[in-house]
């Protein structure tokens, strides 16, 4: 059954009153109308939440940017609003019913979004994904979607054919003789690298110790050539 959000202009309305009201009367009220909001879409909220970690659809926008957000709380669920800043309760709400509002919230919204997906990189990949289940495909694209990943995939104009190269290393990596855990654990590195680059824009490069996108690519061709190696 579909959750009946209340409108956003309630929500917004409701904390325009209860951090600007006239009285405290009207203060007070409009803060506890707005708790109740929140606590009637906090339980639908965490409950979709559980639903998709129970059947290992945990991950695409909708979850993703709950559980940042939640992360930078402390939080693994959204929390019920008493006895907190009107600020904190306000953002609160907002979060909830965003993440309501996504139809990846929800375990069908999910299926069918990764069902469309799949098909369209089958369409564009025909090759790489010829011999690919449902499974060990969304595990790849996964992969291609986090950060250090997509970052790389950025330097180049038509990253079709870096894509294919990537499936190809990740196919061997998956293997018997392969790990791709190492493959993550370069990318990772990558990408922060890239961080510590966006906090500090004039240091040179030699004052950080992670991978550039040159030493990035040195190992790569490195792991393509050993790669080749075990195939031949």
């Amino acid at each position: 059954m579909a959750v009946v959000l209340t409108d956003i202009n309630v929500i917004n309305h409701l904390y325009d009153v209860a951090t600007g009201g006239r009285s405290k009367s009207a203060r007070t009220r409009a803060e506890r109308k707005l708790e109740a909001i929140l606590d009637k879409e906090i339980h639908r909220a965490n409950q979709r939440m559980r639903e998709l970690e129970k059947q290992g659809l945990d991950y695409g926008p909708a979850y993703d940017t709950a559980a940042e957000y939640l992360e930078t709380h402390g939080r693994k669920r959204f929390s019920k609003a008493k006895g907190r800043p009107i600020a904190e309760k306000y953002e609160e709400a907002l979060r909830a019913r965003q993440f309501l509002a996504a139809r990846t919230s929800t375990v069908k919204g999910q299926r069918e979004a990764i069902k469309k997906r799949n098909e369209t990189f089958r369409e564009r990949f025909p090759e790489l994904t010829k011999d690919k289940s449902d499974d060990e495909l969304e595990d790849f694209q996964r992969f291609l979607g986090t950060p250090g990943v997509d970052d790389y995939l950025k330097y180049f104009y038509d990253s079709g054919e870096e894509v294919e190269a990537l499936g190809e290393l990740f196919d061997d990596m998956a293997s018997e003789d392969g790990n791709v855990d190492k493959l993550k654990e370069l990318f990772s590195e990558y990408d922060a690298f890239l961080k510590w680059r966006e906090e500090n824009p004039g240091a040179p490069t030699s004052e950080h110790e992670g991978l550039t996108f040159g030493e990035l690519r040195e190992r790569l061709d490195r792991l393509y050539e050993s790669a080749a190696k075990r195939r031949r």
